[in-house]
């Protein structure tokens, strides 16, 4: 007979049969703890190279299959565009889901680069300049999540395509198997519900069973990491 994972929570942080958490509070802290097992997938695909005097700690080469059921790409057409300068600038919404970006692209082959607010500098003084070469975008919460893009062109109905990774679906009372990931990883967000629930839950346990639970969830994320 299957099993939910609100009842396997329960079963690890207490006796099968114990109603002391309910299955509201179990299922809040499941969904918490997937979405800290994405954020570590993103940030294990996404970790830079790091050169240091000793060498080259290389960063990830490769997409982690894990993440492929939560990439998207959604199109989008450029608004609010005003020319500034010897360019033009607008903005484009971000998807609701998003909770990652991959890569912009204006038209067919355009790549856009991300700017940090630090840097924006050089746009104003002319040290870089839009181009279909490669142009730029910036992450504001002016009115809104949107990226402004920095553009070489009026872009009239030319669209800006986002690729980025989305939110994963909510888990849910019933819910026995992952949607988005790959289900060798539920371990791991089972276990991290449940050292969520016995720390900030206040559980005492004399036995130690939250240093245990820690271990195995960072076995189970580790080992299952590809």
């Amino acid at each position: 007979m299957s099993v939910t994972y609100v009842n396997r929570v329960r079963q690890v942080v207490a006796a099968e049969d114990d109603d002391f958490f309910g299955n509201d509070t179990l299922l809040y802290y499941l969904n918490r703890s997937l979405k800290k097992v994405v954020g570590f997938l993103i940030q294990q695909e996404l970790r830079p190279t790091i050169t240091t005097q000793e060498g080259v700690i290389r960063g990830n080469d490769r997409s982690l299959r894990a993440l492929d059921n939560l990439r998207l790409q959604t199109s989008s057409g450029v608004s609010g565009v005003s020319s500034v300068n010897d360019y033009f600038v607008g903005t484009v919404d971000y998807p609701s889901d998003l909770i990652q970006t991959l890569y912009l692209r204006y038209g067919t082959k355009t790549p856009l680069r991300e700017l940090l607010s630090q840097k924006l500098y050089h746009l104003e003084w002319g040290n870089i300049k839009p181009s279909l070469e490669e142009s730029y975008y910036y992450a504001t919460n002016i009115s809104g999540k949107k990226f402004q893009v920095f553009l070489p062109e009026d872009p009239d109905a030319t669209q800006v395509t986002i690729n980025y990774i989305k939110e994963p679906t909510a888990l849910t009372l019933a819910s026995e198997t992952l949607t988005d990931l790959p289900n060798q990883l539920e371990n791991a967000i089972i276990y991290g519900a449940a050292l969520m629930v016995l720390g900030q839950e206040s559980v005492k346990d004399p036995e130690g069973k939250p240093s245990v639970i820690a271990q195995i969830y960072q076995e189970e994320l580790q080992n299952n990491t590809y």
